[in-house]
């Protein structure tokens, strides 16, 4: 995706190569189509793994028929869109689409090199955005808000027991965001809607991953050993 933007944006010649020959007709482009969802579709998987947790055969075709109505309604829509204009339009709007395939293709960049623990936007980051942890007597407290496709980005202190506290709207609970995994910690948590509370201790400094359970919504938690800094919040 991001070499074929610039391709797009004649920065760079591009040409996609044939993985295999296919011959222009009507039945070979519906055994195509159906091959098309095997392909590495973030939403897709999402949809084929929400598809499998039901535990049913009816739910779980039922929700990827669902899926594959929204796509092809959407695909048609999209296809259609295009066809309206010619000329200079059409040249603007794939100019456009070229820009926003980049963004995409940065963003699912991010997103699988987020799995090695090394996140892209967090080069930038000087840390001012966090949640800062309030220093009790004998632990550490810590509030975060659950949002529908985002967990807040914490920072702790290094060597004293954390209390994080997750608070939950049952509107902005997902089947997505629902299950709360930080790997460092050895921590897989369920939320519920009200209160829920996780705690560990973090020994050493860093900065550690707190994702869902499909690894499509992640934060930093970031350990520094520095009382002062906690004073100063």
């Amino acid at each position: 995706m991001f070499f074929m933007s610039l391709s797009m944006m004649n920065i760079i010649k591009f040409k996609m190569p044939k993985l295999i020959k296919i011959r222009n007709n009507s039945s070979n482009s519906f055994v195509l189509g159906l091959f098309n969802r095997f392909m590495p579709c973030g939403p897709l998987q999402a949809m084929q793994v929400y598809a499998l947790s039901t535990g049913s055969f009816v739910k779980g075709s039922l929700s990827m028929f669902l899926f594959s109505l929204g796509i092809v309604s959407l695909m048609l829509f999209v296809g259609l869109f295009f066809n309206i204009f010619k000329g200079n339009i059409r040249v603007k709007l794939n100019k456009i689409a070229s820009i926003l395939i980049m963004i995409l293709s940065i963003i699912m960049i991010n997103r699988g090199v987020s799995t090695l623990g090394f996140n892209i936007k967090y080069l930038f980051n000087d840390y001012k955005n966090y949640t800062s942890s309030i220093i009790k007597d004998d632990y550490q407290e810590v509030n975060i808000d659950l949002s529908y496709n985002s967990y807040d980005d914490i920072i702790l202190l290094k060597g004293k027991k954390v209390r994080l506290i997750i608070n939950v709207d049952k509107k902005y609970l997902t089947g997505c965001n629902e299950t709360v995994v930080i790997s460092k910690f050895n921590i897989r948590k369920k939320l519920k809607p009200g209160k829920n509370i996780i705690e560990f201790f973090p020994k050493d400094s860093g900065v550690y991953s707190m994702n869902c359970w499909m690894n499509m919504i992640k934060n930093n938690i970031k350990v520094i050993d520095d009382k002062d800094y906690f004073k100063r919040r």
